[in-house]
């Protein structure tokens, strides 16, 4: 879930204060000709000529080749749907890409409106922008957060023991999906059980200057790990395998990925796993406005 601070690619619109004004001298004008003290009957109809409110609360879910963008629906009575843009820089122009109506796209609502942007590749950053329009054709300002996001590959994949097949137990997330041995050049993690250590997922750092690092983030949904965190990695190269935990990773070529534990046996650990394809990306790095020094020897 990402709101990365404000928007700025914002057009001041002096159309909304115009008709402010023309509706407070129109008051004013028919209170004078009504010759009343008592104007309490006179009403100023507040749908028409207002655009709607800018839309609130918006937030982003990275997929696999697609974003998801949450915001909560607007109560204006006139309200007729909404337009949402986007644009590779947080300023400048913001294209058109699609607009839904009052009850979104298909996706899971919990009282919120939703739309899916379909149109994208991993790896690729963008930056978007919510509208309300009414049934007149007013469009509200953009919304207040900015929006940013990039997807990222996603898949499933099961590992073997490597105490029983070592060549099919480690896990390289630059082939997306590549199982390699425990101990290949291009392995980040790899899975292992013994009797005496039980089961463990370990950095796969043979002959590297840079370490992999790891972290259980406990029972949580991974959907939910939107940013790795600063601190609090595991400090002996191995983190407890668990089933139904999420464990995040950030990889000594400076990138970061996560897996949860679908089921496991002595055998094979069975992973869903996603990573992202940007050195250093925010979608699994740090909190908005918190920096970090990149992956280097020490």
């Amino acid at each position: 879930m990402k709101r990365v601070g404000e928007f700025k690619g914002r057009i001041f619109n002096e159309g909304s204060m115009w008709r402010w004004a023309l509706s407070f001298g129109l008051i004013i004008l028919i209170s004078s000709l009504a010759g009343c003290d008592d104007c309490d009957d006179i009403i100023v109809d507040s749908c028409g000529g207002w655009e709607p409110a800018p839309p609130q609360g918006a937030f982003t879910v990275t997929g696999n080749e697609e974003v998801y963008i949450y915001w909560y629906p607007n109560t204006e009575p006139d309200l007729r749907g909404y337009r949402i843009y986007r644009n590779p820089r947080p300023d400048g122009h913001y294209r058109l890409i699609g607009e839904v109506g009052l009850s979104g796209n298909s996706c899971p609502d919990g009282g919120f409106i939703c739309f899916i942007d379909d149109q994208v590749d991993n790896g690729d950053t963008w930056y978007y922008g919510i509208k309300a329009y009414d049934r007149e054709g007013l469009e509200s300002d953009f919304n207040e957060e900015l929006l940013m996001d990039t997807p990222r590959p996603d898949g499933s994949v099961t590992l073997w023991n490597a105490m029983v097949r070592p060549g099919s137990s480690g896990f390289d997330f630059s082939e997306l999906g590549g199982r390699v041995a425990w101990d290949d050049p291009g392995a980040d993690i790899f899975f292992e059980y013994t009797s005496q250590g039980g089961y463990r997922i370990y950095a796969a750092d043979e002959g590297h200057d840079v370490p992999t690092d790891l972290q259980d983030a406990g029972y949580i949904d991974p959907d939910i790990i939107g940013w790795a965190p600063a601190d609090g990695w595991s400090t002996n190269g191995w983190v407890e395998a668990i089933p139904k935990h999420t464990y995040v990773i950030w990889t000594r070529n400076d990138r970061y990925a996560k897996i949860f534990i679908n089921d496991m046996t002595q055998e094979e650990v069975d992973l869903y796993w996603a990573y992202q394809l940007e050195p250093g990306n925010q979608e699994l790095s740090l909190s908005p406005g918190v920096q970090r020094a990149p992956k280097s020897a020490p």
